[in-house]
């Protein structure tokens, strides 16, 4: 009996023990240096986001659910183009809703700035961006911003089937020889809409609202090189990333096909279709393609995602792109 009062009594006390494996792993060092994002569009104003970078590692405490970045109002932004004279930026204050304070259910608003050129970008200019605040070193990164590409496109009409019709995109452009060149290329409607009569809960009553929209349209292709950027095209794409490889210095068409919805005969709406061709520095593209199409989703730390940056010093993205736009007319 005293036997299996021993068995018993070393049974309860291994069961109290915890035998959960544990790890003891040392977390990475980490600098919480200045990070600049921001893409410089020719022939537009500069605007420039610093923020402070946040341990990924380290104990986060808020009251909203959501993680924000410090901006850094206190910096000192110059943008210096072809080795010129630098331009001071200055500092664009704006207050953002970051959350709602769970615990008085108060909106938490936080600064949301950023710092802004008052000279426009010049396409196919070099541009060197710098980023400090007192105490901590510098950070900057040089792009050169890519110029506007003249294009040239049609538009043919298809035949309206249950209110719908697939319009055929062509447009033509020459490739800048010479340089390894990115491109973009999506489709657009610009939507507006006007109702004549509002109604609610108190009944309807005659009140004139117009509604505007503009967003990306959904296209599909044969075309190689673009099939080669879309990575899914049987279902169609909002947007398409892809390289001068094959084409180098030399003129090529690209045609889509892109579908509308009639707009009816009443004029109460009205749809405008225009189609761009974005040129991208390379770090911007990359940064794109590893965002959207990677298995790392939102979660960097997440194999096989590894994040570009092109900041020396510091952390995030300083990309350059040249858009033109061709206005197709209304649907």
């Amino acid at each position: 009996m005293r036997r299996l009062y021993s068995v018993l009594l070393a049974a309860v006390s291994l069961a109290a023990c915890d035998f959960a494996p544990t790890l003891d792993i040392d977390t990475p060092a980490f600098d919480d240096g200045l990070v600049l994002n921001t893409v410089l569009f020719a022939d537009s104003t500069a605007r420039v986001r610093v923020t402070r970078a946040r341990d990924p590692y380290g104990a986060q405490t808020t009251t909203t659910g959501y993680f924000g970045f410090e901006v850094e109002p206190g910096a000192t932004v110059t943008l210096t183009r072809d080795g010129g004279p630098p331009e001071a930026l200055a500092f664009v204050s704006r207050q953002c809703v970051q959350g709602y304070d769970y615990t008085t259910n108060e909106p938490v608003q936080v600064e949301c700035g950023f710092y802004a050129s008052a000279a426009p970008v010049a396409g196919g200019a070099a541009y060197t961006l710098r980023a400090a605040v007192p105490g901590r070193p510098a950070v900057e990164a040089s792009v050169r911003v890519p110029a506007r590409v003249p294009v040239a496109a049609t538009r043919e009409d298809g035949t309206p089937v249950d209110g719908q019709r697939t319009d055929r995109i062509t447009l033509r452009f020459r490739d800048p020889a010479g340089d390894a060149n990115s491109y973009g290329l999506d489709a657009l409607l610009a939507v507006e809409n006007t109702q004549f009569q509002y109604c609610d809960e108190r009944g309807c009553r005659d009140s004139t609202y117009t509604y505007r929209y503009v967003g990306q349209t959904s296209f599909t292709t044969v075309d190689p090189i673009l099939l080669a950027g879309l990575r899914g095209i049987p279902g169609g794409s909002s947007f398409v990333t892809f390289t001068d490889r094959l084409f180098d210095g030399q003129e090529r068409a690209f045609t889509i096909e892109a579908r509308v919805y009639d707009t009816g005969p009443d004029g109460s709406s009205t749809t405008r279709r225009s189609v761009r061709l974005i040129a991208f520095d390379r770090p911007l593209v990359e940064a794109y393609e590893q965002a959207y199409f990677s298995l790392g989703l939102d979660n960097p730390f997440q194999e096989p995602f590894d994040p570009t940056s092109n900041v020396r010093g510091g952390y995030g993205l300083v990309g350059a792109a040249a858009i033109t736009e061709i206005d197709l007319g209304d649907v």
